[in-house]
């Protein structure tokens, strides 16, 4: 049996990925079986991950996976006791 990869973003209420994503996937329930490769994002309202899936990327949970709207941006989180960076604010000496 010759393995086959699918390139793109994959949108289903149930998915389940046995084999080579490379791309987004989305679904109302997404499961990884043990022989899943996945290199994108999953948005997901439930995900199940087997034993010996390979993943890389992000996993968001979002109440509607289906709608491309509800899709939140992924910010990166800086906690409130993080100091303040900036290069244009400098200390008076």
């Amino acid at each position: 049996m010759k393995k086959q990869t699918v390139r793109g973003e994959i949108i289903a209420d149930d998915v389940v990925v046995n084999g080579h994503v490379i791309g987004r996937v989305r679904g109302l329930k997404v499961r990884l079986t043990s022989t899943a490769q996945v290199e994108g994002d999953i948005i997901h309202k439930t995900i199940a991950i087997e034993s010996g899936a390979h993943f890389e990327g992000s996993v968001q949970r979002q109440d509607d996976p289906l709608n491309p709207s509800s899709a939140k941006s992924a910010k990166p989180v800086v906690p409130p006791s993080a100091p303040n960076l900036s290069p244009s604010i400098q200390p008076k000496e």
